[in-house]
């Protein structure tokens, strides 16, 4: 999912929505953390998805994951029910 830059890593389809106007869907960005809470940093690609999706965007996250286990918690939609900062970052890409 991470190549091709969809802004999500879950597509959910949901019963109860009209197929038609593509409201039926769910766009999840699920993020992780081994030790303790999860911290969530989303890229450009997921931050432009929940614009892009409104409330149909969620983040989810998955605190203390050991590779087979962990605890699960729905954080929402990150530009409607969440603080956020936005942090500005200068990458340099090495030519080999």
């Amino acid at each position: 999912v991470r190549s091709r830059n969809l802004g999500f890593d879950l597509l959910i389809q949901t019963a109860d929505s009209d197929v038609s106007d593509g409201s039926n869907y769910l766009f999840v960005e699920v993020k992780s953390c081994s030790n303790g809470r999860t911290r969530p940093l989303l890229t450009e690609f997921e931050w432009a998805a929940a614009q892009r999706y409104g409330n149909q965007y969620r983040v989810v996250c998955v605190d203390n994951w050991d590779g087979e286990n962990g605890e699960i918690v729905e954080l929402g939609h990150p530009v409607n029910e969440m603080n956020y900062t936005e942090i500005q970052q200068t990458s340099y890409r090495l030519q080999r």
